[in-house]
C-alpha cells in the first residue's frame, strides 16, 4: 500500500471531509478534491500523509 492508498484509508475511515483535509493541507478545497479522487496526477504525498497522521494525533489528545 503507498502513502496515497494509506491516506485514503485514513480519510475514509475517519469520515475526514475534504474541507477539513483542505485545512489541514493549507490547499484550496479543489486541489483536496483532486488529491481525494487522483485527478490530473493530484496524489497525497507522504508529508500529506505526516500531517494529517499528525492533527489526527493532536486531536485525539484532546479528546482523553
Amino acid at each position: 500500500m503507498n502513502t496515497h492508498e494509506k491516506t485514503i484509508k485514513i480519510i475514509t475511515e475517519l469520515g475526514m471531509q475534504a474541507k477539513k483535509i483542505a485545512e489541514i493541507l493549507s490547499v484550496s478545497l479543489s486541489a483536496s478534491y483532486k488529491k481525494m479522487k487522483m485527478e490530473n496526477d493530484n496524489k497525497f504525498t507522504d508529508s500529506d500523509f505526516e500531517a494529517i497522521k499528525k492533527h489526527i494525533l493532536k486531536v485525539s489528545k484532546t479528546l482523553r
